[in-house]
């Protein structure tokens, strides 16, 4: 719905789409696509597309067209944070810490308006050591910055934190070892 109130077209889920001047766009956005899924192009290269900058464009032409109706605010304001949620999961995967940082950042101000009051002075102090880290203890710094915290898993083609992996390993071993009592 969104995509066809920018482009002002409207997009079938299995038809052709208009091919005018934004048609082309979406012609190109469609490609792309495409060959994201099928893995013939790197995020990196698709990521670098004209047509993306212009979609981002229009996109945030349109939010700035939406943002003072109420409803939605509401949902841009639930896309802002599942954008962050994404972001921190993406950090936590893989294993970047200066985005792991400012989406913490980010998290901070829903933190303190939902009234997680606990949460969010533990997360502030958090941010203010983490940020002298560097200063205070360099060594560990540069290992967070190499992205140390984060292991791979081989079988699970994804990575997680140190210790989920300790506590997926502990509850895989009492599963496999579990027997019923006498």
């Amino acid at each position: 719905m969104l995509m066809e109130d920018i482009f002002k077209i409207s997009i079938p889920i299995d038809g052709p789409v208009d091919t005018d001047a934004t048609g082309e766009v979406v012609e190109q956005l469609k490609y792309i696509y495409e060959q994201l899924l099928a893995f013939h192009k790197s995020p990196e290269i698709v990521f670098s597309q004209q047509c993306l900058e212009i979609l981002l464009d229009k996109f945030n032409a349109k939010r700035l067209q939406m943002k003072d109706l109420r409803t939605s605010q509401l949902w841009l304001q639930y896309m802002d944070m599942v954008d962050i949620l994404l972001k921190f999961l993406k950090a936590e995967r893989t294993g970047n810490w200066d985005l792991h940082l400012q989406a913490i950042t980010e998290m901070l101000p829903f933190l303190a308006v939902s009234g997680h009051n606990l949460y969010t002075k533990s997360v502030r102090i958090y941010l203010q050591d983490m940020r002298q880290l560097e200063k205070s203890q360099p060594r560990v710094h540069e290992s967070f910055k190499a992205g140390l915290p984060v292991v791979r898993v081989c079988n699970m083609g994804a990575s997680m934190c140190r210790d989920e992996r300790v506590h997926a390993a502990i509850n895989w071993n009492q599963v496999c070892h579990w027997r019923p009592a006498c």
